[in-house]
């Protein structure tokens, strides 16, 4: 009894650690999410979730081919996956929240058996270890965003590659399109993936045969349908041009920049840009004509800017590299600081997981299949831009890395090889500088840029509140906000509250103090003359109008409030 005791311990070492490790993951998003569940944002989605929550209620309404949105401009799969889960589920934002979080567990399963495939047990639990502590990530799992279930879907491509054969690289092709429907950029992983089925398999035509024909299986339908409503055969969406202009432009800083003639709501900014492709073109043009349009922009900018673009380049390589998670949608740091006692106690964050990873990559854990990965999603910002979202897939062939780069240090330590561990010490010392030092004002000079995130994010939670009619927490948040960094903003908001409620007089003041931080405010000039009409200052209020029309030549309801303001005046 004892000999066969002894067999099964050799045989399943580590089983409770790995138990463990997973069970305290599961416990973890568990404290987070009935932290959040009743949190105002978490039931109110906003910007992106907003759009696919409202395009899934279209779905579930009987509009299954969105006859409505023409050809694609945003990525279908999560509105339909959404879709799904209201219609089993009902529409319940605290069901979809739970299938992030199993399967942001799962994913991180998946990364040990990746890691322990291509190197060693220990590196692979401390891989799964990063990936399911990885604050972020849990903060992703919790959002209506599709994040998680790229990562989910990206490993399982992963793992199955690793396995070889025929039938895991036909499986390994369906995530891939699955992953493909959820963001596109994720189209540049197949030629990674089937030069990996060249380098490693046997039998590696008809392994890369079927990987190709099950991926097209999965993309197909989305370009018939587009081609079928929208009379353009566009893969899976027609927005590729409008974000390598938002990233290639003389308006882009190097961190996002949202482009000064479209509004950052994905419900109007694909109108925006569209709209402005065919007034600086002066043609109709179709959506799929559009991104073509922006392409060319983009091109433009870099040929006749070599110098600029190269320093843009160098600055998102920066962004990438760095512990700061820049936003697009909703932002790490506002949760963090707003809600959630979780993500401020969990330590691993991307100036953690990076400068291991850069260890175990550069000495001797270049793995083509993690390599070519990594780098789909590197150029992928380097290309288009870096946003903490669009940076988070990178970070299971990350962790993996970072696993054998700690193990490589151990290694050391236990050879008693001190002079080579000195050295990787001192690589690993070097690489946790450049992750983690503050390139935005030290390096870049935006001396307000964290600042003026999390401000706008207690501003967008004020206009949220305010749709709602909760003004009061609107004005709570607005308040917040101007605490942080004094905006026009959440001034001019608050007045048309106070206003609304008959307190003119601090309405007033509160315009008046959005000119004083920006006097080309014309919001701010025709909300004083209205509130000078309202109170029978005609004269005064016609010098309000004017002055907004200075700043703003076309503004229309500047012109008719001038011209009532005028009639009041002459007949008083």
């Amino acid at each position: 009894m004892k000999k066969q005791k002894n067999k099964n311990q050799s045989k399943y070492p580590g089983m409770k650690l790995f138990a463990g490790v997973i069970i305290a993951a599961v416990f973890l998003r568990l404290i987070y999410f009935l932290q959040i569940t009743d949190s105002f944002l978490f039931q109110t989605p906003i910007l992106d979730a907003k759009y696919y929550h409202l395009w899934a209620l279209e779905i579930l309404k009987g509009d299954l081919a969105g006859r409505a949105r023409g050809v694609f401009m945003m990525s279908p799969g999560y509105s339909y996956l959404l879709a799904a889960v209201y219609w089993i589920m009902g529409v319940n934002i605290t069901a979809v929240a739970a299938l992030q979080f199993l399967s942001g567990a799962a994913s991180g399963v998946i990364v040990y058996f990746t890691a322990k495939k291509f190197y060693s047990r220990a590196a692979a639990f401390i891989a799964m270890a990063l990936y399911l502590f990885y604050a972020p990530g849990i903060f992703f799992e919790s959002a209506l965003l599709k994040a998680s279930f790229i990562n989910f879907f990206n490993v399982l491509a992963l793992y199955l590659l690793a396995l070889g054969g025929p039938l895991f690289c036909a499986l390994s092709g369906v995530f891939t399109g699955l992953s493909v429907q959820l963001r596109p950029n994720a189209l540049l992983l197949a030629p990674v993936f089937i030069a990996w089925i060249f380098i490693s398999g046997r039998r590696k035509l008809f392994s890369a045969v079927l990987f190709v024909c099950s991926l097209a299986l999965v993309l197909l339908p989305v370009a018939l349908r587009n081609y079928k409503v929208g009379g353009e055969f566009v893969v899976a969406t027609a927005h590729g041009g409008m974000n390598l202009f938002t990233g290639n432009s003389q308006f882009c800083l190097g961190p996002y920049t949202p482009m000064p003639f479209a509004r950052t709501d994905p419900e109007v900014e694909q109108e925006d840009f569209l709209n402005e492709a065919r007034r600086l073109s002066g043609k109709n043009l179709t959506p799929a004509e559009s991104s073509a349009f922006w392409t060319g922009q983009s091109l433009r900018f870099i040929t006749g800017n070599p110098f600029a673009w190269g320093k843009l380049i160098y600055r998102k390589a920066l962004i990438f590299l760095n512990n700061y998670e820049p936003q697009i949608n909703l932002d790490y740091y506002f949760f963090r600081q707003e809600y959630n006692s979780v993500l401020s106690s969990v330590p691993v964050t991307f100036g953690v997981i990076m400068p291991a990873a850069l260890l175990g990559m550069i000495f001797g854990g270049a793995n083509f299949l993690l390599l070519g990965y990594f780098a789909v999603y590197f150029l992928s910002g380097l290309i288009f831009f870096v946003v903490s979202e669009y940076r988070f897939p990178a970070v299971p062939a990350l962790a993996i890395y970072a696993g054998y780069g700690i193990t490589l240090l151990f290694q050391k330590w236990k050879e008693y090889k001190i002079r080579e561990l000195f050295y990787l010490a001192g690589f690993l010392a070097f690489f946790v500088f450049i992750s983690n030092i503050d390139i935005y004002s030290g390096l870049f000079g935006y001396n307000s840029y964290k600042r003026s995130n999390l401000a706008n994010s207690y501003f967008g939670m004020g206009v949220t509140y305010e749709e709602k009619g909760l003004t009061q927490e609107a004005i709570a948040s607005y308040e917040k906000a101007l605490e942080i960094m004094p905006q026009t903003g959440p001034l001019i908001n608050m007045a048309g509250i106070y206003e609304r409620r008959g307190n003119l007089d601090k309405a007033a003041e509160l315009n008046a103090a959005a000119l004083r931080i920006y006097p080309g405010s014309a919001e701010a000039s025709n909300n004083l003359g209205a509130i000078m009409f309202k109170k029978g200052k005609y004269l005064e209020a016609a010098e309000y109008f004017t002055q907004a029309l200075s700043v703003k030549p076309d503004f229309e309801q500047a012109k008719k409030n001038l011209a009532v303001a005028l009639k009041a005046a002459g007949k008083k």
